[in-house]
């Protein structure tokens, strides 16, 4: 970095000016913010910004003294508004600026102590004690980190003469980056086994090698506390197929015990993944599956079992219906026949977000679980005329759904409530149902 670089004019140049202003009150206000992880890491290679900000928040130096969480959360919500606080001192703020959503986490300096007494099966996620410790230094905070280059901090500290910008990097995470080298911290690394996720993970995206010393100490890893919902977060950030290659070569050969939850996905190391584009997302892994040659499509669903059926929801032919006609893009064609405003080519978020998708939802869901009640009683769509009527074509069209004539409602909040519950456990369309 050049001595320009640490100018806090030159780095907002990368930031939209109410974004800025947001910030520059914040440490009005007596804090200094050291922007960590991905975000200082893109910065420093190309003098760009993601819409995800990491923020470590602490007292400026003419403001050395006890800070409680609560003086933060009030200083975050004069100046941001709506703020969603977390576990272990952690606050999310989202904020629109020029046509964009930036989501910023501001989190006090800390520790995460581990027992030292390791469990049998492992430590999970968040198995750890935090202490808050604002007066510590960035080699002491970044220390609970997981690489080196996520330990690279850009601090911006307010004073007489106005805001500076110094680099702080305690674990040369600099020297890692320069020769693409994911490096660990310390041990404390191996006690969470979604890094274990996480190093798979940016080997694949960034092209990484790992460290020898990384190589030589796999096998502390314990990984039997992993859950699916971690697995697929971070699978589907990256090349899919190649993850879960990796995950089980690495597991194989380290000798790694892996969850019997997870062992459902082995089935996937071995389809061609370089004949299809990667998913990012359940639906997208769902749409690959089901247009598989029904043969190899059957293998699968035995060897993952309910598994996929919670995940995926491949077993319920009609849902496998509408994602083959949204695959297709018939069913936005004939949205488009049905409402002509809309435009001609709909984006993923556009077409979910679309209200007669979301109401067929709905319905496909509601009738797939629960015909006998659905036949009955289904004006829980609230609603009536022209919308009803594009509705029923829509589902008479696309999955074959005779909708009734009678949309009076007969059934109580229980019968609603039992829908409702049905449509929520299928989990494979939450953003066309709305829950």
């Amino acid at each position: 970095m050049d001595q320009i670089t640490h100018s806090w004019d030159f780095f907002c140049k990368s930031l939209p000016p109410g974004l800025r202003d947001k910030l520059e009150a914040v440490m009005a206000k007596g804090f200094s913010l050291c922007l960590v992880g991905g975000a200082s890491r893109q910065w420093i290679l190309n003098q760009s910004l993601p819409l995800d900000l990491d923020f470590e928040i602490r007292p400026s130096e003419n403001k050395i003294r006890e800070l409680h969480p609560q003086e933060i959360e009030q200083t975050l919500s004069d100046v941001f508004g709506d703020i969603r606080p977390m576990p272990f001192h952690v606050f999310i703020v989202e904020t629109k600026d020029i046509g964009h959503t930036f989501q910023l986490e501001f989190s006090l300096p800390r520790r995460e102590i581990y027992s030292s007494i390791i469990p049998e099966q492992g430590f999970g996620h968040s198995d750890f004690k935090v202490q808050i410790v604002p007066s510590m230094s960035y080699a002491q905070s970044f220390a609970r980190r997981d690489f080196s280059i996520n330990a690279i901090g850009l601090e911006f500290r307010p004073g007489p003469s106005g805001i500076s910008m110094s680099l702080q990097d305690p674990y040369q995470g600099l020297e890692d980056l320069a020769v693409n080298v994911l490096r660990p911290i310390g041990d404390d690394f191996y006690y969470d086994p979604v890094r274990f996720l996480r190093m798979i993970r940016f080997q694949l995206s960034l092209r990484f090698s790992l460290h020898p010393s990384l190589k030589q100490n796999m096998g502390k890893f314990r990984i039997r506390q992993i859950t699916s919902h971690y697995f697929l977060k971070e699978a589907f950030k990256t090349e899919f197929g190649d993850f879960i290659r990796l995950f089980f070569q690495y597991a194989d050969e380290y000798h790694l015990e892996v969850p019997s939850i997870l062992q459902s996905f082995r089935c996937l190391s071995s389809l061609p993944w370089m004949a299809v584009p990667t998913p990012h997302s359940a639906l997208q892994l769902a749409v690959i599956i089901a247009e598989m040659a029904e043969l190899r499509r059957q293998e699968i669903l035995k060897e993952a079992g309910k598994l996929f059926e919670d995940h995926l929801g491949l077993k319920n032919k009609t849902i496998q219906k509408l994602i083959l006609a949204k695959k297709s893009e018939e069913i936005i064609i004939k949205l488009q026949q049905l409402d002509s405003s809309l435009p001609q080519n709909l984006s993923e978020a556009e077409f979910f977000q679309h209200p007669l998708v979301r109401d067929l939802g709905l319905v496909i869901k509601a009738y797939s679980r629960y015909p006998d009640i659905f036949e009955e009683r289904w004006s829980f769509l609230k609603k009536t005329g022209h919308e009803l009527q594009i509705i029923k074509r829509l589902s008479q069209g696309i999955a074959n759904i005779e909708l009734p004539g009678d949309c009076d409602d007969q059934a109580g909040n229980r019968d609603l409530r039992k829908i409702m519950l049905a449509m929520k456990s299928l989990g494979m369309f939450p953003r066309i149902a709305g829950l």
